[in-house]
């Protein structure tokens, strides 16, 4: 059933794809969907301590640059589309 609402924006969108509104009202569906299964993946993740012992997570020096590197790639990229993608 919860899976079915994924197809709605796509519907919008092919059926009043020229419409300014209709493709607003497709984006905020598809930003509150994200929220959505975000919530549902945060909500099901704060159970574990109930389920389990207490632990704790320090996170490796790896893992802190490939933060650190996917942001750089993010900044890079965008400034390469600033760049190189015409303006209107």
């Amino acid at each position: 059933m919860r899976r079915s609402w994924i197809v709605v924006p796509f519907v919008l969108l092919g059926w009043a794809s020229k419409n300014r509104n209709a493709v607003i009202v497709s984006s905020v569906l598809v930003v509150l969907g994200v929220f959505v299964a975000k919530s549902v993946t945060l909500v099901a993740g704060q159970a574990l301590p109930f389920m389990q012992a207490q632990a704790s997570y320090t996170p490796t020096i790896v893992e802190a640059g490939g933060v650190i590197g996917v942001a750089g790639l993010a900044g890079l990229l965008y400034l390469l589309g600033k760049r190189f993608v015409p303006q209107k």
